[in-house]
Protein backbone atom coordinates (compact mmCIF):
# COMPACT_ATOMS: atom_id res chain seq x y z
CA UNK A 1 0.00 0.00 0.00
CA UNK A 2 1.31 3.45 -0.92
CA UNK A 3 0.57 7.00 0.17
CA UNK A 4 -1.55 7.45 -2.98
CA UNK A 5 -3.54 4.29 -2.20
CA UNK A 6 -4.26 5.54 1.32
CA UNK A 7 -5.30 8.98 0.08
CA UNK A 8 -7.64 7.43 -2.52
CA UNK A 9 -9.27 5.08 0.00
CA UNK A 10 -9.80 7.88 2.53
CA UNK A 11 -11.12 10.25 -0.14
CA UNK A 12 -13.65 7.61 -1.17
CA UNK A 13 -14.78 7.24 2.47
CA UNK A 14 -14.66 10.91 3.46
CA UNK A 15 -18.46 11.30 3.81
CA UNK A 16 -18.60 8.34 6.19
CA UNK A 17 -15.63 9.63 8.19
CA UNK A 18 -17.49 12.89 8.72
CA UNK A 19 -20.98 11.50 9.32
CA UNK A 20 -20.09 8.55 11.53
CA UNK A 21 -17.00 9.83 13.38
CA UNK A 22 -17.20 13.63 13.05
CA UNK A 23 -13.86 13.90 11.24
CA UNK A 24 -13.35 17.53 10.20
CA UNK A 25 -9.88 16.88 8.77
CA UNK A 26 -7.57 13.92 8.48
CA UNK A 27 -3.94 13.91 7.45
CA UNK A 28 -1.41 11.20 6.87
CA UNK A 29 2.00 11.67 8.48
CA UNK A 30 4.99 9.54 9.40
CA UNK A 31 6.72 6.94 7.26
CA UNK A 32 3.85 6.49 4.77
CA UNK A 33 3.62 10.26 4.21
CA UNK A 34 7.37 10.38 3.54
CA UNK A 35 7.28 7.27 1.29
CA UNK A 36 9.66 5.56 3.74
CA UNK A 37 7.32 2.82 4.95
CA UNK A 38 8.45 -0.74 5.54
CA UNK A 39 6.29 -3.89 5.71
CA UNK A 40 6.02 -3.62 9.51
CA UNK A 41 5.20 0.12 9.49
CA UNK A 42 1.92 1.31 10.90
CA UNK A 43 -0.04 4.15 9.32
CA UNK A 44 -0.12 7.42 11.25
CA UNK A 45 -3.04 9.84 11.07
CA UNK A 46 -3.71 13.20 12.67
CA UNK A 47 -7.36 14.18 12.95
CA UNK A 48 -9.55 17.08 13.97
CA UNK A 49 -12.93 15.97 15.28
CA UNK A 50 -16.25 17.68 15.92
CA UNK A 51 -16.50 15.87 19.24
CA UNK A 52 -13.39 14.27 20.65
CA UNK A 53 -13.88 11.51 23.18
CA UNK A 54 -12.24 8.17 23.88
CA UNK A 55 -15.08 6.16 22.33
CA UNK A 56 -14.95 8.10 19.05
CA UNK A 57 -11.16 7.89 18.83
CA UNK A 58 -11.21 4.14 19.49
CA UNK A 59 -14.00 3.51 16.99
CA UNK A 60 -12.23 5.62 14.35
CA UNK A 61 -8.97 3.74 14.87
CA UNK A 62 -10.73 0.38 14.50
CA UNK A 63 -12.56 1.57 11.38
CA UNK A 64 -9.34 2.79 9.72
CA UNK A 65 -7.51 -0.46 10.58
CA UNK A 66 -10.29 -2.53 9.00
CA UNK A 67 -10.50 -0.23 5.99
CA UNK A 68 -6.76 -0.25 5.32
CA UNK A 69 -5.81 -3.70 6.63
CA UNK A 70 -2.86 -2.30 8.61
CA UNK A 71 -2.13 -1.18 12.16
CA UNK A 72 -3.05 2.47 12.56
CA UNK A 73 -2.19 5.22 15.04
CA UNK A 74 -4.60 8.14 15.33
CA UNK A 75 -3.59 11.38 17.04
CA UNK A 76 -6.03 14.18 17.72
CA UNK A 77 -4.80 17.65 16.83
CA UNK A 78 -5.17 19.98 19.83
CA UNK A 79 -4.07 23.51 20.60
CA UNK A 80 -2.03 22.45 23.62
CA UNK A 81 -0.37 19.35 22.16
CA UNK A 82 3.36 18.62 22.26
CA UNK A 83 5.08 21.19 20.04
CA UNK A 84 7.64 18.75 18.62
CA UNK A 85 4.95 16.28 17.63
CA UNK A 86 2.76 19.01 16.16
CA UNK A 87 5.71 20.31 14.09
CA UNK A 88 6.50 16.79 12.85
CA UNK A 89 2.89 16.27 11.82
CA UNK A 90 2.78 19.62 10.01
CA UNK A 91 6.07 18.87 8.23
CA UNK A 92 4.97 15.44 6.95
CA UNK A 93 1.22 15.91 6.59
CA UNK A 94 -0.73 14.99 3.48
CA UNK A 95 -4.34 16.07 3.89
CA UNK A 96 -7.21 14.09 2.46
Amino acid sequence: MTRSDIQKILSDHKPELYEKYGVLSISLFGSYARNEERPESDIDFAVELKKADLFTMSALKNYLQELLGKDVDVIRIRKNMNTLLKNRIQRDAFYV
